[in-house]
């Protein structure tokens, strides 16, 4: 499958669907967002767009709404990436999205609003996108020690960043890195396997480093980066690890991690 860049574009709101949104970025991937309400209507509108699983049947409404949406924003996404084919996303292993061949992709969602990124493979070697609420002062303090270590926490106080505000970065950092990976190692990997250094808070940047080895393409000490950005109290992180063009690109498997 060839990949063709197209023009970015906004998609005007529909009924429930709160806004749409397409574009394609410098880096070569595309973003697909959508915020919604959980409602039968908007249920109804989205089983209108994307296939509806069985296996979602006896989900609860939540459920099947962010699901769909999810979908749909991967549709949309691997449309301004330039697939040109019937876009059905298959759902594989875990429930992970099952991308056409020579691309890959990565989907979010979060209390009503739903995110995805798709890339071609020739360009891309991995990609992973995360969307999170802010923690609370609470459940930051109940699971600081799980996520970073004290030389993390150090980081994000230089950055002038809350503890509750950097962690949630943290957390969506490194879930867009495991999204980003999993697919090409195939292997589980704990928050405490990887850790931040170089924070940037004013350019929304910072690394994340392996402790670990994962594979011989992804050994101890690699690095990847990391861009943030808040809108109001969610935080959009994004993992993009650059490729390089040769003809058959699938040094990564063609689909995700088990998100959806």
């Amino acid at each position: 499958m060839t990949c063709h860049m197209t023009e970015c574009r906004t998609v005007a709101p529909e009924r429930t669907v709160h806004h749409a949104h397409e574009a394609l970025l410098e880096d070569g991937t595309s973003v697909s967002q959508l915020g919604y309400e959980y409602s039968g209507a908007m249920l109804d509108q989205l089983r209108e767009q994307v296939p509806f699983p069985a296996r979602l049947k006896t989900a609860v409404l939540r459920r099947q709404v962010d699901f769909l949406a999810g979908r749909l924003c991967a549709q949309r996404a691997l449309r301004t990436a330039g697939f040109e084919g019937d876009v059905e996303i298959a759902t594989g292993e875990h429930g992970a999205p099952v991308w056409p061949a020579n691309f890959l992709g990565s989907i979010s969602h979060c209390d009503g609003f739903a995110i995805a990124s798709v890339a071609c493979a020739q360009r891309i070697a991995a990609l992973g996108i995360d969307v999170e609420r802010q923690m609370s002062v609470e459940v930051a303090s109940d699971v600081r020690r799980q996520l970073a270590t004290d030389q993390e926490l150090a980081l994000g106080r230089h950055g002038s960043m809350s503890p509750e505000a950097w962690l949630t970065v943290l957390f969506s950092g490194k879930e867009s890195l495991y999204k980003a990976l999993y697919p090409g190692v195939g292997r589980y990997f704990d928050f405490l396997d990887v850790t931040a250094v170089h924070l940037d808070a004013d350019a929304g940047t910072f690394m994340l480093e392996l402790l670990t080895a994962l594979s011989p393409d992804h050994p101890q000490g690699s690095t990847y980066p990391i861009r943030f950005h808040w809108n109001a109290d969610r935080v959009f992180t994004r993992c993009v690890v650059p490729g390089y063009a040769r003809p058959n690109a699938q040094r990564f498997k063609p689909r995700t991690d088990g998100s959806h």
